[in-house]
């Protein structure tokens, strides 16, 4: 019997992470402090809704990841591996940090009063704005394996992207790896077959039809 083939999981590629936070923040889109902050920390969503600012090491560039808020179970201490861990925060995010930090009236780094994100239904927002702009539609979740993607691609290694997203296992982000396409990439270029060139002005002759 023949294996069901996985479906290749969607994430999105620099240029449409480019595209889709540079248009959230030009429509001043009530989301696009989430996209970011989960493109570029790979947190789940409800890491996110519990991450509060007393977590972040401004000066160490480190969040101490202890807390989650469930929709429907509320905010709980532990995560979904139950162990705490340390996620990094990469240079280019911190003066976008401060500012929210500094314009925020809130414990939390993220308090949006919106009932899609209080109630876990926050994946057709992203699809919708997707669509709106003209680039591949996803759901929320895939911001994080957006994340995982790029970081990979980007050339960080595998055990440091593992740590940082809270996988259990490395087969996990191995597999993001393996749909990435990274290890493939130029490894044919030493094939050796001449493709016949045309010859520059070269006029081939008609054939008359009889």
């Amino acid at each position: 019997m023949r294996r069901e083939q996985k479906k290749r999981r969607p994430s999105l590629n620099h240029e449409e992470v480019k595209v889709l936070l540079r248009e959230a923040k030009l429509r001043n889109h009530p989301y696009y402090h989430i996209w970011l902050l989960t493109i570029s920390l790979g947190l789940r969503r409800s890491e996110l809704d519990g991450l509060k600012w007393t977590d972040l090491n401004f000066d160490h560039r480190l969040i101490y990841l202890c807390r989650q808020h469930i929709p429907g179970e509320g905010e709980v201490n532990r995560l979904k591996g139950l162990a705490d861990r340390t996620v990094a925060i990469p240079a280019f995010l911190i003066p976008e940090l401060l500012k929210m930090k500094l314009a925020s009236t809130s414990p939390y780094v993220i308090d949006i009063k919106c009932h899609k994100w209080n109630s876990g239904a926050q994946a057709a927002v992203l699809k919708d704005f997707c669509r709106e702009i003209g680039i591949k539609e996803l759901a929320h979740q895939r911001l994080r394996a957006t994340h995982i993607t790029l970081a990979i691609s980007d050339g960080i290694s595998l055990g440091i992207v593992k740590t940082n997203v809270g996988h259990v296992l490395l087969s996990t982000t191995n597999r993001y790896f393996d749909e990435s396409g990274i290890l493939m990439r130029g490894q044919t270029d030493s094939l050796k077959i001449c493709v016949p060139q045309d010859e520059a002005g070269e006029v081939l002759p008609l054939k008359t039809v009889k």
